[in-house]
């Protein structure tokens, strides 16, 4: 087996694998693995090399180990990263969550795009639809809910029966109606959105090579930590 490496998470650097190999890879001591004389049974921390007592809490810098049983035979350890590396792991999750947002943001614009004309009809039948029926639940009829903020009036049935048949006409109208469509101007709008997701990934790119960069000028001045 090799060693499984896990570089994602912003504080530490973490592996898994069995003794001799964490051991033989020089990540740590084999005297700092737990059971061994000294050392807890299950898990064990240290900072500066120094093993610290349960509990206590300890920064998670570059000075930072952590090692704990994994079962059969194996071990998980976690090495601290230094304070440039922190912000260069946690620019990158950021960044990324970023472009995540934005590309979720730009599919729900493109889902309100119409794709033809019968699609553009029918969204316009129905939400005229959902607003008429709502007027008409809440403005025209003094049984229902909305009764006491009319103060009792209400239409009679025949002015009910009238306003259901104009709305009935005016909902065929947007159901049949002629269409036109404007292929530049849906064009450009398709082209907006989808530029959203390029300029969000742009930003993404440039924040993680300053954070990379930083990260790097820290390494060149104390030497980097694995």
């Amino acid at each position: 087996m090799s060693i499984e490496r896990d570089d994602t998470h912003p504080e530490f650097k973490q592996f898994r694998g069995t003794a001799e190999e964490l051991v033989g890879a020089g990540i740590v001591r084999r005297s700092q693995l737990p059971g061994c004389p000294g050392m807890p049974r299950v898990a064990a921390t240290f900072h500066r090399g120094a093993l610290q007592r349960p509990g206590r809490r300890v920064p998670h810098d570059e000075e930072f180990l952590r090692v704990r049983r994994a079962g059969a035979g194996r071990f998980i350890v976690q090495r601290g990263r230094s304070a440039a590396e922190r912000e260069e792991r946690r620019a990158r999750i950021e960044a990324q969550a970023a472009l995540a947002r934005a590309e979720q943001d730009a599919q729900a614009a493109l889902q309100l795009v119409p794709t033809s004309a019968a699609a553009y009809r029918e969204r316009c039948y129905v939400e005229l639809r959902g607003h008429l029926a709502y007027f008409r639940s809440t403005r025209l009829r003094p049984e229902d809910h909305a009764a006491q903020r009319l103060g009792g009036y209400g239409y009679c049935g025949d002015a009910l029966d009238a306003f259901d048949d104009v709305v009935a006409e005016l909902l065929a109208v947007l159901r049949d109606g002629g269409v036109r469509f404007d292929r530049r101007r849906h064009e450009r709008v398709l082209l907006e959105i989808r530029s959203r997701i390029a300029r969000a990934d742009a930003a993404v790119q440039r924040s993680i090579a300053a954070a990379v960069a930083a990260a790097a000028i820290h390494a060149a001045e104390y030497g980097p930590r694995d």
